[in-house]
């Protein structure tokens, strides 16, 4: 069973902050699925994620290479962007089942393979609230087990 929450996020620190909130929660086979329109800060959320995690190298977007690969003292992390990807056949032929399993995935556009969204350990959508400028609405959905703590 899982529990969703929402937060309204005000700023880009803000992205920031959530995101090193729910670092802590991950651990090595995690797969986490990040949905919303171009600019609603899903890569922001990644690279802030990543850094807490112990990243410590510059993270470009994977957006053309599609998986970036990243080692900590205590996980791989990957950075996955499906944006460019046609079909869930050309994830599959990427061939990353081993990798999934023994990283902290972070998967953009996971919407564009569903069966991998289906199974995805952590989800994150964001969005742009209409009726303001710069304020984004994150939804996180977690294990039952795992408590996000953001203030």
């Amino acid at each position: 069973m899982a529990h969703t929450c929402t937060y309204a996020i005000q700023t880009e620190e803000d992205t920031r902050r959530l995101a090193a909130a729910l670092a802590p929660l991950l651990e090595p086979g995690m797969v986490v699925g990040l949905t919303g329109d171009l600019g609603t800060g899903k890569s922001v959320f990644v690279r802030a994620a990543a850094y807490a995690l112990g990243v410590r190298e510059k993270m470009p977007s994977p957006t053309y290479t599609v998986v970036e690969s990243y080692h900590t003292e205590s996980a791989t992390v990957l950075h996955i962007d499906l944006y460019r990807l046609g079909t869930a056949e050309e994830f599959h032929m990427l061939g990353l089942d081993e990798e999934l399993a023994e990283s902290i995935s972070f998967v953009e556009w996971i919407d564009r393979v569903p069966e991998l969204a289906e199974g995805s350990d952590v989800s994150v959508s964001i969005s742009m609230v209409p009726s303001a400028d710069t304020q984004r609405s994150v939804t996180v959905r977690l294990p039952a087990e795992k408590e996000l703590v953001y203030d």
